[in-house]
């Protein structure tokens, strides 16, 4: 007998079993990190390593929110950023900028006037970051 129980009907699980989202990072360890921590909470998970790439998924996959670095070799952060803002479609999935490099008041003013929704400087508690994407999700 198969049980009626359901991941999305989870106490404090809901609507987020099946989001899913794009971690863009340069780095192995960081992709690597997020992915574990974030499928261990429900979402599924792609990673990309730098904006170039991510920009080609975005394009062919749908994704509920985009968590990126800045600093990333081909196409930077920023530019993701600002290339998903100037499209309609694209400017209306929730991006969330992840940096340990730019982590000065000024960095996190010009990341949000680039339309990004939430800028977070590493490191961070896994707690934080989860609650920080929850209110995207």
């Amino acid at each position: 007998m198969g049980s009626d129980i359901h991941p999305e009907d989870t106490p404090g699980n809901h609507n987020k079993f099946g989001k899913k989202i794009l971690v863009v990072d340069d780095r192995y360890e960081n992709r690597y990190f997020l992915k574990t921590l974030l499928s261990a909470h429900g979402y599924q998970v792609v990673t990309a390593k730098n904006g170039k790439e991510a920009l080609d998924l975005i394009k062919s996959e749908h994704f509920d929110a985009i968590l990126t670095d800045i600093l990333m070799p081909v196409m930077d952060g920023h530019v993701l950023c600002k290339t998903m803002k100037e499209d309609p479609e694209l400017a209306k999935i929730p991006f969330i900028f992840n940096t340990a490099s730019y982590t000065e008041p000024r960095h996190r003013q010009h990341g949000l006037s680039l339309g990004a929704d939430e800028y977070i400087c590493k490191p961070i508690e896994s707690e934080e970051l989860l609650r920080i994407i929850e209110r995207f999700v």
